[in-house]
């Protein structure tokens, strides 16, 4: 079938704002409002986000000056530039609210015929929770495959011990070639060549 190099969307909808590249390599961030700016103080959830008992966090934090805090919470970003049958690579950046290091865990998920969406957990160097300590640091998952069949693509992130609140922020997702790197974060839409050689 065609794949699609570019996607178009209404600027009314939440995290639109330009026409974006989707072809693979060129580093593009198809996360919407991926480090969390567009979040209102005093709203729920940060524009083009789904959360449950995540806290919006001013300072502190390695890009812009806002960030979510998931307390035995989920957060969760549609993905709708997301492809079926292409390789992406899923990165964020993460550190514990407290002395105690802490879990983390994401997923990849989309509908499927049955009652429940089908999820695939991201895995880092096979492990699919990650301790996560009390600084900044970025994590880069495994490169991840969408299935072919597959649409309506959407990105969770889950805490996953009471010990500590996590801190996320600069969430990316980018599409790859098997030949493909990741890249240094950028904001929706933005391209960069990559920081890292091919695998």
């Amino acid at each position: 079938f065609p794949v699609t190099i570019a996607q178009g969307c209404d600027p009314a909808n939440a995290g639109c704002r330009q026409l974006i590249s989707l072809a693979p390599n060129t580093g593009t961030n198809v996360v919407p409002n991926a480090s969390f700016e567009d979040w209102a103080l005093g709203v729920e959830s940060p524009t083009g986000w789904k959360v449950l008992n995540v806290q919006r966090i001013n300072g502190q934090t390695p890009h812009g000056s806002l960030h979510a805090a998931l307390n035995n919470g989920s957060l969760t970003v549609p993905l709708s530039a997301m492809q079926p049958g292409m390789g992406y690579f899923v990165s964020f950046w993460a550190r514990s609210m407290d002395e105690e290091s802490t879990g983390v865990t994401a997923e990849l998920s989309w509908p499927s015929s049955v009652k429940f969406p089908s999820v695939k957990k991201l895995t880092l160097s096979s492990n699919t929770t990650l301790n996560v300590t009390s600084d900044w640091q970025r994590y880069v998952f495994d490169a991840t495959t969408t299935p072919r069949e597959g649409y309506d693509f959407a990105l969770t992130f889950r805490d996953t011990t009471d010990r500590a609140m996590v801190a996320i922020d600069g969430v990316q997702v980018e599409a790859v070639t098997s030949q493909g790197s990741y890249t240094a974060f950028k904001e929706y839409g933005a391209t960069l060549k990559p920081i890292v050689t091919g695998k």
